[in-house]
């Protein structure tokens, strides 16, 4: 199982960064079933600003909380 998460930084309004955060997941699910991994293999989850990698105080931290983090599970 793989499991695609979209955090955002804390720029926009929640609801932009929560869009924002589900159409970032949600492309690289689909690029990677397009890549031929079974979509019952794929999960994606946008998290807006709910659950950010690190701090959105600084600009460092807000760059790091832009993009999308992949983890593979054994289930």
């Amino acid at each position: 199982m793989i499991e695609v998460d979209g955090p955002t930084d804390a720029r926009c309004s929640d609801e932009s960064n929560q869009v924002l955060s589900d159409n970032l997941a949600g492309a690289l699910k689909k690029l990677l079933s397009g890549k031929g991994i079974s979509e019952t293999h794929l999960k994606s989850t946008g998290y807006g600003e709910r659950n950010p990698v690190v701090d959105n105080k600084t600009a460092a931290g807000r760059a790091k909380n832009r993009g999308t983090e992949m983890t593979v599970r054994d289930f």
